[in-house]
């Protein structure tokens, strides 16, 4: 088995990797968003069928030659079934779909535009990510103080995704190895091909939701808590006695269920040396500092220098 020299890893830059926003733009404007919208996809071109979930309504929006570009294009949800849900939902991947394109299609049919959706809006759902290279998923330890429930994720003994917290709750995080991912999306899809990462990388995913669009800009760091070790070097069993139960159940199961198998009295002692062991390229507190220029990203896209014309070139629908 290829073991990667972990202190060499590189993390890249914080960044979006799924946003969904929801939104009621007054009563008085269904109408009219609904005939927008049902208008483009009735032309084809930038809008096409998609599915429709808890609403009447659904479309993607895409400035792909691809439709099936399931990454690059806007979902857009409208006319939900339960009378008290906000009218809309938009959810797009800024990290593949420029927010500036993203910006010039909520324009077009929300009144007020993008600026009263990201201003005005709930976001249900945020995805903040970042990718470390060089590194393995298997040879990582990781622990999130308070979390009881984790879920690893093996196939034929290899770690592909480890989970940390209630996929439903307001946290919870994915970690998966991005390699192994992106083989899984191109066996599966014929026409839209992704591209593999140069090297082994790890991909280390926040999934936030039910956040006020307002409140974004005082959210705390989701990662500040979440500790990221290698296995540590050869350590006296006598100081640690259940060390090797803990290593061998951390390599199968993680060091957050292998944890909480440890009596209490014992645990802090291993979540110290968790600490000692900790990556240096693991940097919570620095990556956060990139938070406030992401963020103004979002919420502030530059003007896009395309512009949607009134009679799109025509696309075929797809259900």
């Amino acid at each position: 088995m290829t073991v990667y020299i972990l202190s060499k890893a590189v993390s890249s830059n914080l960044f979006c990797d799924n946003i969904a926003i929801t939104y009621e733009p007054g009563k008085h404007h269904h109408h009219g968003i609904i005939n927008t919208l049902g208008g483009m996809v009735e032309d084809g071109g930038y809008a096409i069928k998609a599915p429709r979930g808890n609403y009447r309504q659904a479309c993607y929006l895409t400035m792909a030659d691809d439709p099936y570009d399931e990454e690059g294009r806007m979902l857009i949800q409208y006319g939900p079934y339960n009378p008290t849900n906000r009218f809309l939902r938009v959810k797009f991947n800024p990290s593949y779909m420029d927010v500036s394109m993203a910006k010039l299609f909520v324009d077009g049919f929300v009144p007020g535009g993008y600026s009263s959706m990201i201003g005005e809006g709930k976001v249900t759902e945020l995805h903040l990510s970042v990718d470390i290279s060089n590194c393995s998923l298997q040879r990582l330890l990781v622990y999130y103080p308070n979390i009881k429930i984790s879920q690893p994720i093996l196939n034929n003994g290899d770690w592909e995704t480890y989970y940390l917290g209630r996929r439903d709750s307001n946290l919870h995080f994915c970690i998966y190895d991005k390699v192994k991912e992106t083989k899984a999306w191109n066996n599966s899809h014929y026409y839209h091909k992704k591209t593999l990462p140069e090297a082994p990388t790890v991909r280390i995913e926040a999934v936030l939701r039910d956040n006020h669009a307002g409140s974004l800009q005082t959210l705390g760091n989701p990662f500040n808590k979440l500790s990221i070790s290698h296995f540590p070097k050869a350590l006296n069993t006598a100081d640690y006695p259940y060390l090797k139960v803990f290593l061998r159940l951390a390599s199968h199961e993680g060091a957050h269920n292998a944890l909480l198998t440890i009596p209490e009295a014992d645990r802090k002692r291993f979540k110290a040396l968790l600490v000692k062991s900790a990556c240096a390229w693991w940097k919570p507190v620095e990556l956060w500092d990139q938070w406030p220029a992401l963020l103004m990203g979002l919420t502030n896209p530059p003007q896009s220098h395309l512009a949607i014309h009134p009679k799109p070139k025509a696309m075929s629908n797809v259900a």
